[in-house]
């Protein structure tokens, strides 16, 4: 084969190629500047206007970001017509405007990229327009590189989005000097993917999606979520075995196996037709129909008449074709494999730099013609005004085969080719290391500061973990992995902060380091077993750190462990140890965060004390951090209607400032109480929300918390498969073993279970065993909120007795702390156990007192009232609570009760109506939400950003819930909410 191209069309290519720097030509649309690459756009001043001519079709000739259409085979695509009859039905579906995403997922070579050609060509005939992004592993550590990438033929519509989703995306591609948040991004990449499809449906392919960056992958996984109802459909194709922040996206999966030994014949016949007898079944069973190895093996003998050599197959196979691509190395020139290291070395830089490159470790300089040796023998391809390997394993066939000192030299070159982009070509600096080296080191540190104050945590992570290898001091290589660890959790990247804990040496850090690390271990592995041990620590750890003059940490740590001892529980010493260093925490007079602590460490003992002083601080402006801890402080203490207001505030601020792992946590603690204070529909709708966003954040403990609050739901509303299935994916986490508050939360949802479906004796046993400090269920502050449960079983069971005395604390602790929750339990609890004598004078103290402004327990309580009168031969007295309850129960969506108070009233001669259906039974979780957020007046791009969905979805769902509801427009709603969440005390009166 000639080392010079003849072809001057494919020459000119490269030629433009190299002009270009391996990127696309600029060129220009509505005034909207993007840089060239995520590599590129880190180096201040690198920015160009964007080309698309027609922004949401690629270009005519295949051609989109990162896409080639030159490489071909020349063969058909056999053996995956099952694939593609399933895709091809996925197409249809997203274009009638049911929009779906799919990973394909299989081993190298195996027909991932050359499915989603396929796939794309199925798409052109559906008149889909098409945008592509590939992953690359050296842009890998460049935030939002991939996603740039995927968005870039749509920069047209970028005055579409609102101000705040257009500069979100433009500081995430460093056009603009502004810090990024991950979700406004994802919000904003929906929005802009959405306005694309209203004009036709749109395919997008994501190849290599294990060399992602991680804020692409989060926020394409965010994407992919939410494409129901949109005329899109996404195909992501990835290696197997490889865990990338994609594939733990929760996304449908399809595995691509090999091929059947028919369809492995035909594609080897079709390949390489003369191959005789011998060698043909020697490939066959060397390939084991592996796709790639069919077509490539065959080339190893140019005449393809010998058989591969004997130990040819020891080597694993994707060993065996990296071989087979190097091979191919000794038919190039001197410079055209330096070419080849040095671009297989950095693959995003851009070919003039390679070239540049190349030139230093070649004996003669490198020229067009040395690139066009590599194309011509199929190593790389033209692609989009670049050049891309032909396959990615003869990248990694490259490099890894080229020795220790050549692989250096191609690092040392490219860090001087690119000295006048110096955040680059540090990077190469690194690569080229060998043994510690301070001073990179600490300029690695630099950068990862500076990276992470723009939030380009990749980058910083990245930066960080390779200083760490550098650093000659074993306290500094820890104490960076540590720093690193930090960094990833705040971002909520758990799964590489306990990679980076686990490479650090305990035994190495400081006493404070060592402090600092159990902090992050807290936060992103957190153990449930052994909590006292685990308090223990964290209580010596705070202490460390406060005498060290570190008090944020101090606090944090204090946190950590009070919030172990209302999860977990905790001995009486180490809790006096808790309260002891929160006292002495800095103005803990007004300290949230120390008044938090008090009360999750010693809600009895402190909670007097710390309810004065939270009175001194409601009404003072807090930011979201404040209002949490002032909720969960009310909550742990009983006082729910303050605990609703304030955990509301904080959603509503986490909201606004994107802060979605502490937004769930919110939303799940509020929805929890809200089912105390009878409002099921929004603590249904809450809680959904809460578990979706913990889903996606990987915040496995308040998906699971969440799963309580959806089965105590459902099981008032008579839905007990739901109840059930929640309560039995509760049971298969790894958290339940040893967190007494989901064990009591599951107790409560099967008592009330049992309790409603009419086993009064299994509800009781179920609800005294969180009063039963033996049981793992024992809980010592949530036991009183289920008093009222207890009662009611007590009485249905004939348990009385043994209720009163469980319950013989109760009002002591009541008068003790007067918080509403505590003081509804007593008046309900003493009016449901009282003796015939007294039940009356009971029932209306209670209904006079606390017990009347919570809605779910006065028609409970009245129920109960009725029931008593009925059985005591006093009919026409139990008529009026009978029928206050039924209105109620009917109200809130409480079928179970609202059946009984019916069946109640028939027994006293009275015949009641047919109960209505309400809104619960009407809408969805997320319709109620967008339903109420539209009848306030929010328009549909403010409701979309505050349940993170597309403004387009939002009008899709207002378009089904109007007749749902019996209305014509908007301007209705709220009446028709009103209406219907009365409707049945008003049909039923």
């Amino acid at each position: 084969m000639s080392s010079k191209s003849s072809e001057p069309g494919r020459h000119r290519a490269i030629l433009t190629a190299v002009d270009a720097g391996g990127c696309a030509p600029d060129g220009q649309v509505d005034d909207a500047r993007w840089p060239r690459s995520a590599a590129e756009a880190l180096d201040e001043g690198r920015t160009f206007r964007a080309t698309a001519a027609c922004p949401t079709v690629a270009p005519e000739d295949g051609r989109a970001a990162g896409w080639s259409t030159v490489r071909d085979h020349g063969t058909a695509f056999v053996g995956r017509a099952a694939e593609l009859a399933a895709l091809r039905c996925t197409l249809d579906s997203a274009v009638a405007g049911q929009g779906s995403a799919l990973v394909i997922r299989g081993e190298p070579g195996i027909g991932k990229t050359e499915l989603l050609r396929t796939l794309r060509a199925e798409a052109e005939l559906r008149g889909m327009s098409t945008l592509v992004s590939t992953g690359v592993e050296a842009e890998d550590r460049f935030p939002y590189a991939a996603l740039h990438q995927l968005l870039y033929p749509l920069a047209g519509l970028l005055e579409r989005l609102s101000p705040a989703q257009r500069r979100a995306l433009l500081g995430a591609f460093r056009v603009e000097a502004m810090q990024e948040d991950k979700f406004t991004v994802a919000l904003a990449t929906l929005e802009l993917l959405a306005e694309a499809a209203a004009a036709g449906p749109v395919l997008l392919l994501v190849d290599d999606a294990q060399w992602l960056d991680e804020p692409s992958a989060e926020v394409l996984g965010f994407v992919a979520r939410r494409l129901g109802g949109h005329r899109i459909f996404a195909a992501v194709a990835a290696r197997s075995g490889h865990g990338e922040p994609l594939g733990r996206s929760g996304l449908p999966e399809r595995a691509l196996s090999r091929l059947s030994p028919d369809d492995a014949e035909r594609l080897l016949t079709a390949q390489a037709p003369d191959l005789d007898a011998g060698a043909r079944t020697h490939i066959l069973t060397q390939a084991a129909g592996h796709p790639l190895a069919l077509i490539e093996l065959p080339r190893t003998n140019p005449s393809a008449r010998t058989l591969l050599p004997g130990n040819w197959s020891v080597a694993p196979l994707t060993e065996r074709l990296e071989r087979t691509f190097a091979g191919r190395l000794r038919e190039l020139s001197a410079d055209a494999r330096a070419f080849l290291l040095t671009l297989a070395a950095d693959t995003a830089c851009g070919l003039g730099v390679v070239m540049d490159a190349a030139s230093m470790i070649s004996p003669e300089p490198v020229t067009t013609d040395a690139v066009q040796q590599a194309v011509d023998v199929g190593i790389v391809e033209y692609a989009d005004a670049g050049l891309r390997f032909s396959h990615p394993l003869m990248r990694s066939a490259i490099y890894s085969t080229a020795g220790l000192h050549d692989r250096l030299a191609a690092h040392r070159a490219l860090a001087t080719a690119m000295r006048r982009r110096p955040k680059q070509a540090i990077w190469h600096r690194a690569a080229a290391a060998l043994g510690p080296d301070d001073q990179l080191a600490e300029e690695l540190e630099q950068l990862a500061c500076a990276a992470s104050g723009r939030q380009a945590a990749t980058v910083a992570l990245t930066a960080l973990q390779r200083a760490a290898a550098l650093a000659s001091d074993t306290e500094r290589r820890s104490a960076l992995l540590v720093r690193a660890a930090e960094l990833a959790t705040e971002v909520g990247a758990h799964r590489e902060a306990r990679a980076l804990l686990d490479e650090a040496d305990p035994g190495e850090l400081s006493t404070v380091g060592r402090a600092r690390l159990l902090n992050v271990a807290e936060a992103v592995a957190f153990d449930p077993h052994d909590g006292d041990r685990w308090i223990a620590q964290l209580t010596r750890a705070a202490g460390t750190a406060s005498g060290a003059g570190e008090h944020e940490l101090a606090g944090s740590l204090l946190w950590r462990a009070a919030t172990r001892c209302f999860f977990q529980g905790a001995s009486p010493s180490a809790r006096s140890e808790i309260v002891a260093q929160a006292e002495a925490l800095d103005s803990v007079e007004q300290n949230p965060l120390a008044l938090a602590v008090l009360a999750y460490a010693s809600p009895e003992r402190c909670g007097r004390d710390v309810l004065d002083r939270l009175e001194r601080l409601n009404g003072r402006e807090l930011d979201a951090d404040g209002l949490r801890l002032l909720g969960s402080a009310h909550l742990v203490l009983g006082d729910f209607p303050r605990c609703v207001d304030q955990l509301k505030r904080a959603a509503d601020v986490c909201r606004i400032q994107e802060r979605t792992g502490m937004l769930a946590r919110m939303l799940g603690a509020n929805a929890y109480v809200r089912i105390w204070l009878g409002d099921l529909d929004r603590a249904h709708a809450e809680s959904e929300e809460a578990h979706g966003i913990a889903r996606e954040n990987g915040e496995h403990f308040t998906a699971a918390a969440t799963r309580i609050n959806i089965a105590l739901v459902s099981a008032l509303r008579g839905d007990q498969h739901t109840a059930q299935r929640q309560l039995e994916n509760i049971a298969s986490s790894r958290l339940v073993p040893g967190m007494r508050y989901i064990l009591a939360g599951a107790r409560h949802a099967r008592g009330l279970l049992a309790m409603l479906d009419g086993r009064p004796t299994e509800a009781f046993e179920h609800l005294a065993a969180t009063f039963d400090v033996d049981q793992d269920c024992y809980h010592p502050v949530i036991r009183w909120w289920l008093a009222p449960d207890l009662a009611d079983a007590a009485v249905a069971s004939g348990n009385t007795a043994q209720a009163r005395e469980l319950l013989g604390d109760l009002p002591a602790l009541a008068r003790r702390l007067s918080t509403p929750m505590l003081i509804l339990a007593t008046s309900y609890t003493a009016a449901v156990l009282a003796p015939e004598t007294e039940e009356d004078d009971r029932y209306q103290e209670a209904l006079l007192g606390e017990v009347g402004g919570w809605s779910l327990y006065r028609a409970r309580l009245q129920l109960h009232h009725g029931k008593r009168l009925r059985r005591r031969r006093r009919p026409l007295d139990a008529k009026e609570p009978l029928r206050r309850a039924r209105n109620v129960f009917d109200e809130l969506g409480v079928r179970p009760w609202a059946d009984e108070a019916r069946a109640e009233l028939r027994a006293t001669g009275e015949a009641s109506s047919r109960r209505t259906v309400g809104i619960s039974g009407q809408l969805s979780a997320q319709e109620l939400q967008i339903a109420t957020l539209a009848a306030d007046g929010l328009t549909n791009r403010q409701i979309a950003e505050r349940l993170y969905l597309s403004h387009r979805t939002v009008g899709s769902h207002l378009y089904r819930i109007y007749p749902r509801l019996g209305i014509a427009n908007r301007a209705q709603l709220r009446n028709a909410l009103d209406r219907t969440g009365c409707a049945g005390a008003e049909e039923s009166a």
